[in-house]
Formats: structure tokens, sequence, C-alpha cells
């Protein structure tokens, strides 16, 4: 699987015109749990993207087929002393195999593997090899399928604390076919520390959702709402830490997308 390491350098726009929107749809749950394969199904090496200063989590690296064809967002705790900077630059974790069946059936409590500082299979770096990871709550497991409809509204799921947020960009078919993470400042939150932690869904009016219609700029801010929340609030990026494009998700950004360095390369 190929992850694309973003640069905090982006420019201020790609010189593509935005599509048109269409009206908004209602946003989706952020907590949707499919049903899962049985135990022992999809298993595989199952690649994940690693974020959170405060709070850990791990997103699954997907495709739109077996057995990776779930996008899973959940919370964790690494052995041994805290790492610095997950949430700061591209880290991903290689585990050995396993079963997603078995996660997602609550039989899979621990992970074994290597964490790494960038692409694990490109010029990432090992940060700590011989890694246990404690899973702890799913938070999100949707079955992808490539031709899922999707909201025509921009949306993501935001997770972490008030000083230390993220947000994943939830996958469909068509033009909403990425997975994308990236941190951010979020101000005006009138939800509880734990609903932040546990993923609030937000929408971005007026943006497609599309890989040409996503958040990438650092310092780019937008006015978010929430099905969660009492009122606005407000997004600021910090930076885009990955985004992979599907339907493959080998691949990150055409050239000329912003001013990133080419993508790396990893598969699992």
């Amino acid at each position: 699987m190929h992850i694309q390491q973003r640069s905090s350098a982006a420019s201020l726009s790609t010189g593509r015109p935005t599509p048109a929107v269409a009206k908004a749809a209602p946003l989706e749950a952020s907590d949707i749990h499919d049903t899962p394969p049985p135990p022992g199904g999809h298993m595989g090496v199952h690649g994940m993207l690693v974020f959170g200063n405060r709070d850990t989590y791990f997103s699954h690296i997907p495709m739109f087929h077996k057995p990776h064809d779930y996008q899973i967002v959940m919370e964790v705790k690494l052995n041994g002393d805290p790492v610095a900077g997950l949430g700061d630059q591209l880290h991903t974790f290689v585990p050995d195999a396993f079963s997603l069946g078995d996660l997602l059936n609550g039989k899979q409590k621990q992970l074994h593997g290597a964490l790494y500082q960038g692409n694990f299979e490109g010029d990432g770096q090992v940060v700590r090899d011989h890694v246990t990871v404690e899973v702890g709550n799913v938070l999100r497991s949707q079955h992808l399928d490539p031709e899922s409809p999707a909201p025509a509204e921009l949306e993501y799921v935001l997770y972490g604390s008030r000083d230390d947020a993220y947000l994943v960009h939830p996958i469909h078919g068509g033009e909403a076919s990425f997975d994308q993470l990236l941190s951010v400042e979020a101000s005006g939150l009138q939800v509880s520390d734990q609903q932040l932690h546990d993923g609030l869904l937000v929408g971005i009016p007026g943006r497609p959702n599309s890989l040409q219609g996503r958040l990438r700029h650092p310092g780019e801010s937008v006015t978010a709402r929430s099905p969660e929340a009492n009122s606005a609030l407000e997004l600021r990026v910090k930076r885009e830490l990955s985004c992979l494009v599907g339907p493959h998700f080998t691949e990150g950004p055409p050239a000329g997308d912003s001013a990133a360095p080419p993508p790396g390369h990893a598969h699992h």
C-alpha cells in the first residue's frame, strides 16, 4: 500500500475549478459499526496510520477488496514510553498478520509489530520495534463498497481532544473514495470531552465531498456543522498527514494537487 506523506508547505490554490456542490444531504453517524467479518476472517497484514499526541488512535489502511475492505478507527495504547510527534508527522504501524474478523468481534485484544516514522516500506524509519499494542474501543468500522453513494457535502469525523484534534474522512464510492487524515485546531466545541474522543461527525457547508474539495492547505479555516454539536465549530488545518486515493488506495493525489513530496511505497 502506498502512503502519501504530506509536507507542511502547500500552495493556496490547485488552479482547477471547484465542482458545483449539490444540496447538502443529512450527515451520517460518527460511530458506524457495520456487520463484521466472521471470527478468523479477513486475515492479513493490516497496515495502520497512527495519530494522536495525547490519546493514540489507529486508522486501518484500506482497500475496496478483501481482506482490507473495512475503514476502521480505534483507540489503542502502545507499550513502553510515550512516542513524541504522533500527531505532527506521518507515522505508520506494521503488525504481524491478524484477522479483522477477530478484531471487530472483540477477540483480538493485542497487536504486535513495528512503529515507523513515515512510510513503513518507503523512506520510513523504525521508531520502535517489537511493539505490543493494547486494543481499546473500535470507534468506527465501516464496510467499504466502491458503489456506495456519498453525501454531497464534504464530511469528516473529528477525533481527539480540544488541544489535539484530527479529521478522518469517511470513505465512500465515486469522488468520495479517498482516505485522508489531517491534524487540525478546533474551537467553538460545545460537546463533552468523551464525545470528542469517540468521534464527532462534521460537515463542511459549500464544499464538495471530493478530492478537489477536501481540506488540505495549512492555515485553511472553515466553519463546520455537526448534528451532534449544539452550534457551529471552527476548524483550522495544521497539516494533511496522509491522503490515499481510491479505488485502489495505492497512490496519493495527482501531481500538482499540492506542493507535497511524491508518495511513498508501502504494501499491506
